[in-house]
């Protein structure tokens, strides 16, 4: 036996898996990722995080209770957790968390209608796995790693998107729902994969969040790209180390944005309010890499 080693990221965030639905199918297609992740006869540990008041914790629920618990706080201005043990094509389980936010909840904080992480980079991303060979080969091992790991990504983002009611989804280990076109694995439930070209563009070039975004109709996002002058562009990452930079420099510009607003708006529900839907302010100057335009999109 032998180990293989991973290719070790700039920066370790855990991955993130996203989906997106209406608000009026999201319990429900928080109970189909359940039923799709949870190892039979495991229990889920549930959270309650109201954005007002304190959190409330369920430990040790059937997945048919939490749903039912999930369901009767649902709408209520919160953010729903359910952790849990799943596990891998190594044979390996690993701990889960998927986040479900009702409209008011996303609005304030849009993280992902529906968003699935582990605790730590390497639970989905192993630094190494045992393999059967003879004479060591550093290429073998490389190339088992990653057809295993490409298979896990897929299959559970696949599982976190199982509800009919899911229409795209991605994979991220960059902590945001970025431009789809910038992240490592996309779902699209009618295939139509040019989704990912017009939520890149509405992002990067008119500052909406991917999370908010997602839910926006072909026909809008059409209508959206080409109601920009012909010949626009935007720059688009050509490597992970460039990706993970544009994430840096409009996390750094959200938070510039956010000094600005508390410095002229006292009430931080109202600022909350008027930035509910608002596009945001990317450091679109600093983006370099391959450029996407209004035509090819």
């Amino acid at each position: 036996m032998s180990r293989a080693s991973s290719y070790r990221t700039l920066r370790e965030e855990p991955l993130r898996l996203y989906a997106a639905c209406d608000e009026e199918h999201r319990v429900d297609a928080l109970a189909a990722a359940l039923s799709a992740l949870v190892m039979p006869g495991w229990f889920v540990r549930l959270s309650i995080h109201p954005l007002a008041s304190p959190e409330r914790s369920y430990a040790a629920l059937p997945v048919e209770k939490a749903v039912a618990v999930a369901r009767s706080a649902f709408g209520t201005d919160v953010r729903i957790g359910a952790s849990f043990w799943t596990m891998t094509s190594f044979g390996h389980g690993v701990p889960l968390t998927i986040g479900c936010a009702d409209e008011k909840h996303e609005c304030r904080s849009p993280d992902g209608p529906l968003s699935a992480s582990s605790g730590d980079h390497h639970d989905l991303l192993p630094q190494r796995i045992d393999v059967a060979v003879g004479a060591r080969s550093v290429e073998v091992e490389a190339a088992v790693m990653s057809v295993h790991v490409q298979q896990d990504i897929n299959d559970f983002l696949v599982r976190v998107c199982a509800s009919e009611h899911v229409t795209t989804g991605g994979c991220s280990d960059l902590s945001t729902w970025g431009p789809p076109i910038e992240l490592a694995a996309t779902y699209h439930a009618d295939s139509f994969v040019a989704r990912d070209l017009a939520l890149s563009w509405v992002h990067v070039h008119e500052g909406y969040k991917v999370a908010r975004a997602a839910g926006i109709s072909l026909d809008a996002l059409r209508a959206r790209i080409e109601a920009a002058p012909r010949g626009t562009r935007i720059a688009v990452a050509g490597t992970v180390a460039r990706a993970r930079k544009h994430a840096e420099l409009e996390y750094l510009a959200e938070r510039e944005r956010m000094g600005l607003l508390v410095r002229d708006e006292p009430d931080p529900r109202a600022r909350w309010r008027k930035t509910c839907w608002r596009p945001t302010r990317t450091a679109r100057s600093g983006r370099s890499g391959p450029m996407l335009s209004s035509r090819s999109a």
